[in-house]
């Protein structure tokens, strides 16, 4: 439950910057609701192919989770979110989505995305030795999810590394009632 409610507050605060200003009321309620984090940061300027990165601490201030954004290709260009969570010296996909596949005409090609997209949820990306695994599309996988892949591939490892390097940005408390 605490992992998943971590999750609910990262992807709270990432959907806060996509999210119609009259949906965010709603938000900061989920994001109260839901507070296993006790801080988080963002870098919204990170690089030109990842822009956006947020990291997610625990009390101590170390990294437990990370998230990123970007835009890429599929069947038509949509922005991807992954979430990558570190827990007992493991870090494992915990969400991975696509918040604009109504931008993908036609409910054949959006559940081909999703459905590549989703299979990411719960791949360990880094074992406890340090070793990283590359998030793979499986043999006979189309190009559009072998796309999904790669891009989740590059994701996960910048979060990684972001989360390993602990970085100085600034660090945001997350209000606790």
């Amino acid at each position: 439950m605490r992992v998943a409610g971590n999750v609910l507050v990262l992807l709270s605060f990432v959907w806060i910057l996509v999210a119609p200003a009259g949906e965010l009321n709603d938000h900061f309620i989920l994001i109260r609701s839901f507070t296993g984090a006790h801080s988080y940061s963002k870098n919204e300027k990170f690089s030109i192919a990842i822009p956006k990165v947020y990291l997610a601490y625990d009390k101590d201030g170390k990294p437990i989770m990370g998230a990123a954004m970007r835009t890429y290709k599929t069947y038509k260009k949509v922005t991807s979110l992954l979430v990558v969570t570190k827990k007992n010296g493991i870090y494992v996909v915990t969400e991975a989505d696509i918040p604009d596949i109504h931008l993908i005409k036609g409910e054949d090609k959006r559940k081909v995305v999703l459905d590549g997209a989703r299979t990411v949820i719960g791949r360990t990306v880094k074992d406890k030795e340090g070793k990283l695994v590359k998030v793979d599309a499986v043999t006979g996988a189309t190009r559009y999810v072998k796309r999904i892949f790669a891009n989740y591939d590059l994701m996960a490892r910048k979060i990684i590394e972001q989360m390993e390097a602990d970085p100085t940005w600034e660090k945001i408390l997350i209000q606790q009632d």
